[in-house]
């Protein structure tokens, strides 16, 4: 049998089969920007890009203007609601279905918002965040009693760089 038929049937879930656990939260706390940060971003640009363009360093201007835009967009954005199911078989992340096996282990990453991170054995892929909120209906002691019969639980690894630079930003 081919390795890509073998992943396949990895991926899929018994027919048939309910959820054990099943919630949505949003993937992060969406925060209201006064007009003093938005005030405080501009400046900050456009004084990198003098700073950039008096040297002829045009690309760098032209790289702060761009990243303070693409900052000021993201800011308005909501974040998305992370729909998750744990089966016996696998679990499902917003339509996407993963195996046991394919995660080495998991911890709980406790911030505003608590999150699952499971760390998949493929060191090349990023690790998978599953939030939980207060609001959900599902026992954080019952999905980390039924995640550690599937895999080893880590020790809490605190925040990565990612979510520093998140909050940071107040992202």
């Amino acid at each position: 049998m081919a390795k890509k038929e073998l992943d396949e049937r990895k991926r899929t879930l018994k027919k048939d089969e309910k959820p054990i656990f099943v919630w949505e939260a949003p993937e992060s706390i969406s925060q209201k920007r006064s007009s003093k940060w938005y005030v405080i971003l501009f400046l900050v640009s456009v004084v990198l890009a003098y700073v950039f363009y008096i040297q002829d360093l045009l690309s760098g201007s032209v790289l702060v203007v761009v990243s303070a835009l693409v900052l000021s967009f993201l800011s308005i954005q909501k974040p998305d609601t992370i729909k998750s199911a744990l089966f016996t078989s696998g679990l499902l992340v917003n339509n996407k279905i993963y195996s046991y096996d394919q995660f080495k282990s998991f911890h709980l990453m406790e911030g505003k918002i608590l999150k699952i991170r499971l760390q998949p054995i493929n060191k090349f892929l990023a690790p998978l965040t599953l939030p939980i909120t207060n609001e959900n209906s599902v026992s954080l002691s019952q999905i980390v009693l039924f995640l550690s019969k599937k895999m080893p639980q880590e020790d809490d690894k605190g925040e990565d760089f990612v979510d520093r630079v998140n909050h940071f930003f107040h992202f």
